[in-house]
């Protein structure tokens, strides 16, 4: 208990003496300077930890790993420039710390068992954030689908077939993908690479079908008769889109007997208090 007290004065010390220290430095410097000197303080620190980590023994902090994590679940897509693993890392522990601090406030056990649910916070959003991402994703996939059939089919070159799914898609993950894609493609003229790099920035099961569909056909050169044999794959994306669609549905038909619920209880309760109310008065 005296380690977790101290603890507890350590965090409240803290954030005492972080705002004078910074109003003190403030004073001292410009503000041009404060922000130089932390840029400079920040890059150095990041560059430290990058070296730490990718020579780390452990596989969880390993610097290739998290960054192709990063890739896998879009996060480098949603904050392209900033997201690599050490920011990631950081923002890991703001969370844990965030949450121990308020755990601290109702119980010292409760701080410390709330610490690891912090630190694995970051990681839950992620794999939300990427299972609404798939499915915005289906309709377009469901496209790509359609479209490398019919242009395969009429006898269009993979290339140009793929640069046709990108303009028939509207998802904005998807699209920024498929237009790597095909500059990868027609930059390094080597499909199979660029089909990896592709295959890399998703978490998709539809996605992971496609792409080993075309490894399939570029093997093999039969890329019509593979897409046709998928069509069980389209009548389950099919299937999915509806499921989503009815789910939407069915949210906002929830929502409007809520309301509708809720207002006429306030009517209710509303002719209630008005009777109440006359009751008095006349008595």
């Amino acid at each position: 208990m005296e380690i977790l007290e101290t603890i507890r004065i350590g965090i409240a010390v803290t954030g005492i003496l972080c705002p004078v220290l910074l109003m003190l430095a403030l004073c001292s410097v410009s503000y041009t300077q404060v922000g130089e000197r932390l840029i400079q303080w920040r890059n150095q620190m990041g560059r430290q930890v990058s070296r730490k980590m990718k020579t780390s023994r452990f596989a969880y902090f390993r610097y290739d790993r998290i960054q192709d994590y990063l890739e896998h679940y879009g996060v480098t897509y949603m904050f392209p420039g900033k997201a690599d693993p050490v920011s990631y890392l950081a923002v890991k522990g703001v969370f844990a710390l965030l949450c121990m601090a308020a755990g601290l406030q109702i119980h010292p056990a409760i701080g410390l068992l709330l610490l690891p649910v912090g630190f694995q916070a970051p990681d839950g959003l992620i794999r939300l954030s990427n299972q609404q991402d798939n499915d915005e994703m289906l309709a377009d996939i469901k496209n790509v689908y359609d479209t490398l059939r019919i242009q395969t089919k009429a006898g269009v070159y993979l290339t140009h077939s793929l640069s046709e799914c990108y303009l028939a898609v509207e998802n904005g993950r998807l699209k920024a993908a498929l237009l790597t894609l095909t500059n990868r493609i027609v930059a390094k003229s080597d499909i199979t690479q660029a089909l990896e790099e592709f295959h890399e920035k998703f978490e998709n099961k539809y996605i992971d079908i496609l792409c080993m569909i075309l490894q399939q056909s570029l093997e093999s050169g039969r890329t019509v008769q593979i897409l046709e044999d998928v069509s069980s794959q389209l009548t389950d994306m099919q299937h999915a889109i509806h499921m989503k669609e009815k789910e939407k549905l069915d949210r906002k038909i929830q929502v409007l007997q809520l309301l509708i619920f809720v207002g006429i209880m306030g009517v209710c309760l509303l002719g209630l208090g008005t009777e109440i109310m006359d009751s008095i008065i006349q008595f």
